[in-house]
């Protein structure tokens, strides 16, 4: 049965309430409303969530989410009310992970499958882009990397609920550059979601999209677009979502004892679905489902507790959290009342914790309550009968204390006291654990251990059973050692018990023998008291068996040296020391080798001498020598070894006699050559002579001191013999190279040198070239210089040169030719200076039809030339050894004589014919004519020597010119005559003004007019008159004229010497 919950109070008439809780609704912090995590918990009422309304949003969904909601399903109840909830648990991380390969734009990874994972999340950055993508592989590659650029890649396990994710395991990767990559002139960018197409460009190699639909997908492409709009390279394409944004307030619509129902406004723009977490406040119990609409129904909650609920809109792999809200569902009312302990100022009340309420958070109760005639009064309290403590566990700390611990009761509160009984000791603490101390050693007691919530409301008390540690032993020692046992003694303790025993192999007497050990090994010994299974503190010693030797000792030697190795024995070995003995007399003594070693060098010794070597080896306490081995060490070496004299065969060799020679020595002499032995020899005098050697080869001498068969460290010189010269050298040449060739001798020769003079200095020295090489180019020369070149044969440290054979180098030719001027019989040239060349070394070589000229001067005039002629030139630049570049040529005409006797042969009112001649004439020529006055301008070629020039104004001057020319355009001077058109007619009429006056008029002709003379002529002289009138005038009256006498008129037109005479008269009688 359940306990009861009690209360005191006044004895007056009772009224009892229902139980309430306090019901809050706060805001959480945003770091915890942010947390995605999720587990498995238990706990007295788990929640189911359902989805209460559908949400209304223009559009449609995408098609991964589920079309029905996802419950919490609780688990069956036990005894004392609590569910279980079975939910996902996160899977464990990826292991292994590794990049196996990468290029420019892609990278493969594996890893191994942790417990738990169904698929995997592959997220990458480039600290700038994310992406993810997810695969049911143990390897995943990813496309369309930048090259040279570093990735951050993380993969998680994904659980079989395909959302909940473990930890991500992250690797860094950077992907290859690539070499001369073009760059791009722009990129162009293309969006497309819902209802929306966007295209922009940029000349950067990032872009940012906005004024997007938040919480859409969109399918963005990119190319590379080089110079014009239509060279467009492959697209790369990638699909990803806006973030969403998070929901608005959540609200609360109902609220039950086991249920809550909650709703919260649609966000602006678009979502996948939105995942609702729910946690029960102060239990860390986390729950997560999804639903589409924007409002759901969680039941299955523990009455009388706070809930923290966010809500998260997903779209694609982003996601938005909402803030945090607290909702507490209502309460269940208390048990039945039971009143005890009634006095005449009192009565105790009991009663049940409400239905489903064991361990609800800040759970209180009001009692209210009413006496005969008074008013009534409330009271509120949490006092109940604890939850005994769990767990409870005692642990010796020393062997004179004991440290008990324990969990907390189930519904523990802040104010809860713990009441902690041993046999002569009772405390009373606030916290799970607390150190009794003062005990006896070795001692087992029993504890209990009692919660505490008020005087009277105690809970049921918790037993348990620990001893304190036994007193360490004392004065442990090794009695006895040999190669396999040790003996260890120690005292009593003072407060022995004869349960006592010690432990290590486990004896109940103070000596105990440890044997079948391993020589030369270090022992480390521990001896426990132990009672009833409880150890006291440790007491150590350390103590080695003696080693065993070395063996396979070998000994070799040089002068001052003896290289001593050994095999290690199997045992363990701490360190080796080498003794090195003279005649029984130690000598050296290594003492400390690493025990990794089996060999070292015993040094500063004499040579010559004969020495006995023992190798030691050692434990940390103990040694053992090996057999002994002895051996002689070398003789010195000789000093000062020199080439005393050097001809083509023949080397000799001297050296100087050691410091501590004596007369059985003798000296090994031997010649080498290429890594061979060619010569040797046995001599007892410090030189030697090498006959019958090779000339120009390379040889290596080697001297050795002996004694008794035992020979000296080597003394070595090297030296060659002088090589043989190169024969038949040839050179030849172009304008900044010589290439020379040569025999190669029949003797060895190690390299060849080509030197190059002028004037006796050196200017290049090709210093090595192969012994397979018998020609070279010597380049960046000088034009058209006279240069002597030698070949230089070598060995080692000898050389040969070859017989001087000189050439000049070809000259540079001169610029382009220029024509500066011309006449009829003279063309006038010049041309640049060729370049790198010394002006006081050359000249120029000028050719034409008419011969072949020099000259120093960059120019040159040809004459005696014919006129009108193309002549082809060639000019060419002349060095020493008159060695001639290659020439440059150009082509051009003299100048064709101008035309004479150019004349009008024929002029009409808007025509000129035009006749002329030429002197020495040619089939070629051409004639530019050209006809021009104050308002035209224009010209015509012909290949004759007349033209009509037609269209022309009547009655206008004229200015033509004329001027032959060459084919290619060179024209002769030009010659000029001005003609005019005649002008135009007109057409008179007469009027009679009165009986003394005539009225003649007319139109204005057509062209160009000077000036009209306007002739009046009668029957009698007196009356005939000329006037001369203006080009503005068309009309004249002549007065004081005859009445009744018969007048003729003519009107002339002038212009220049031309005149137009309207021969026709017109007569009129006065």
């Amino acid at each position: 049965m359940k306990p009861l919950l009690r209360v005191g109070v006044p004895l007056w008439s009772l009224l009892i309430s229902s139980s309430l809780l306090k019901i809050c609704q706060a805001q959480c912090d945003s770091n915890d409303c942010n947390s995605t995590q999720t587990g498995a918990w238990t706990t007295a009422a788990m929640p189911t969530l359902t989805a209460a309304e559908t949400a209304t949003q223009t559009g449609t969904m995408a098609s991964a989410i589920p079309t029905t909601v996802g419950t919490f399903t609780p688990g069956p109840a036990s005894e004392n009310g609590t569910t279980s909830l079975h939910t996902t648990m996160q899977p464990e991380a990826v292991t292994n992970l590794q990049v196996t390969h990468f290029t420019t734009s892609s990278a493969t990874l594996n890893w191994t499958k942790p417990a738990g994972g169904q698929s995997f999340k592959v997220q990458w950055t480039d600290g700038i882009n994310n992406r993810t993508e997810n695969t049911t592989a143990l390897s995943h590659t990813i496309h369309s990397l930048t090259p040279g650029v570093q990735y951050n890649v993380t993969v998680s396990a994904v659980a079989a609920d395909g959302w909940t994710a473990g930890k991500g395991q992250t690797v860094s990767l950077h992907t290859t550059g690539q070499n001369q990559r073009e760059t791009p002139a722009l990129y162009t960018i293309r969006v497309a979601g819902e209802g929306e197409n966007i295209e922009n460009t940029t000349t950067e190699t990032s872009f940012v999209l906005k004024e997007l639909t938040p919480g859409s997908q969109y399918n963005i492409s990119v190319a590379a677009v080089a110079v014009h709009p239509s060279n467009e390279g492959e697209r790369a394409s990638t699909s990803t979502f806006t973030r969403p944004e998070k929901p608005g307030n959540i609200e609360l619509t109902e609220r039950g004892t086991v249920s809550l129902s909650i709703r919260w406004p649609l966000p602006r723009g678009k979502f996948q679905h939105f995942l609702v977490d729910v946690n029960e406040t102060g239990s860390g119990s986390v729950y997560k489902n999804a639903t589409t609409a924007n409002a759901a129904s969680i039941t299955g909650l523990g009455p009388g507790r706070s809930y923290a609920i966010t809500v998260t809109s997903v779209a694609g792999s982003f996601e938005e959290t909402s803030e945090q809200y607290e909702f507490a569902t209502s309460p269940t009312p208390p048990g039945s009342i039971m009143v005890s302990l009634k006095t005449n100022s009192s009565l105790l009340l009991e009663w049940a914790t409400p239905a489903l309420m064991e361990g609800a958070q800040t759970l209180s109760y009001n009692v209210t309550y009413q006496s005969d005639g008074k008013e009534m009064q409330t009271i509120t309290t949490s006092v109940n009968r604890p939850n005994p403590v769990l767990n409870l566990v005692a642990i010796p700390k020393s062997i004179s204390s004991l440290e008990v611990k324990w969990s907390y009761p189930q519904g523990a509160q802040a104010s809860y006291t713990y009441f902690v009984s041993l046999p002569q000791f009772k405390t009373t603490v606030s916290t799970n654990s607390t150190e009794i101390h003062n005990l006896d050693p070795g001692t087992c007691y029993n504890i209990t251990v009692k919660t505490v919530v008020a005087p009277q409301s105690e809970s049921t008390e918790e037993k348990t059973h620990a001893c304190t540690m036994p007193r360490a032993v004392s004065n442990l020692t090794v009695k006895a050692v040999n190669m396999t046992a040790i003996q260890l003694t120690w005292l009593r303790q003072p407060d022995y018990k004869g349960h006592y025993s010690y432990l290590n192999d486990t004896t109940a007497y103070e000596n105990y023998t440890f044997s079948n050990l391993t020589p030369g090994a270090l022992y480390y010994f521990e001896v426990f008291t132990v009672a009833d299974g409880v150890r006291s503190e440790v007491t150590m010693i350390s103590i080695d068996t003696k080693p065993a030797p070395a063996t396979n000792v070998t000994v070799t030697g040089s002068t001052t040296n003896l290289s001593v190795s050994w095999r290690a024995p199997p045992e363990q070995v701490v360190s080796y020391t080498v003794l090195v003995f003279q005649d029984n007399q130690l000598q050296v003594s290594n003492k400390s080798l690493d025990n990794r070693t089996t060999n070292t060098v015993v040094t500063d010794l004499v040579p010559g001498v004969y020495y006995c070597v023992v190798v030691v080896t050692k434990s940390k306490t103990q040694e053992t020598n090996s057999s002994e081995v002895c051996r002689a060490t070398m003789p010195r070496a000789v000093s000062n070894l020199t080439v005393k004299a050097v001809n083509m065969t023949a080397i000799q060799l001297t050296w100087l006699r050691q410091p501590d020679y004596k007369g059985h020595y003798s000296y090994l002499v031997v010649a080498r050559q290429a890594g061979t032995k060619v010569q040797n020899d046995t001599t007892a005098y410090e030189n030697y002579t090498f006959s019958n050697l090779t000339p120009g080869a390379l040889y290596y001498f080697e001297v050795f001191t002996v004694v008794d068969g035992v020979r000296s460290e080597v003394t070595m010189i090297s030296i060659d013999t002088k090589p043989a010269p190169a024969t038949n050298v040839t050179v030849t040449g172009s304008t900044t190279n010589l290439s020379v060739s040569w025999r190669a001798p029949p003797e060895q020769v190690v390299s060849y040198a080509v030197l190059v003079f002028r004037d006796n200095q050196l200017q290049v020295s090709n210093k090595s070239l192969d012994n397979r090489t018998t020609n070279t180019v010597v380049t960046d020369l000088l034009p058209g210089v006279y240069y002597c070149v030698v070949v230089v044969t070598k060995s080692k440290t000898q050389e040969t040169n070859s017989s001087e054979v000189c050439r000049a180098t070809v000259p540079n030719p001169p610029g382009s030719i220029v024509v500066m001027s011309k006449t009829i019989n003279s063309i006038n040239i010049s041309w640049p200076l060729p370049q790198y060349m010394d002006h006081k070394q050359y000249n120029f070589t000028v050719s034409s039809v008419i011969g072949n000229f020099i000259t120093e001067n960059s120019w040159f005039l040809l004459e005696n030339l014919q006129s009108g002629t193309l002549y082809n030139i060639s000019v060419a630049t002349v060095g020493v050894c008159n060695y001639k570049s290659t020439p440059v040529v150009a082509s051009s005409y003299t100048k064709p004589h101008p035309v004479h006797n150019l004349t009008a042969t024929e002029v009409t009112t808007n025509t000129v014919t035009l006749t002329w001649e030429q002197l020495e004439s040619k089939p070629s020529y051409l004639y530019l004519v050209q006809p021009a006055n104050d308002s035209v301008f224009w010209s015509t070629t012909v290949n004759i020597t007349t033209v009509t020039i037609t269209g022309l104004t009547p009655g206008s001057r004229y200015n033509f010119t004329v001027t032959s020319q060459t084919a290619d355009g060179t024209q002769a001077l030009q010659v000029s005559r001005s003609f005019y058109t005649h002008p135009d007619r007109v057409h008179p009429s007469v009027s009679t003004v009165s009986n003394s006056s005539l009225l003649v008029s007319w139109r204005t002709p057509q062209g160009g007019v000077e000036h009209y003379l306007v002739r009046l002529n009668s029957s009698f002289s007196q009356d005939e008159q000329l006037v001369t009138l203006n080009n503005t005038s068309t009309n004249h009256v002549f007065g004081d004229l005859s009445a009744g006498r018969l007048y003729s008129v003519q009107v002339t037109v002038c212009s220049g010497p031309l005149q137009r005479l309207l021969w026709n008269c017109v007569q009129c009688h006065v």
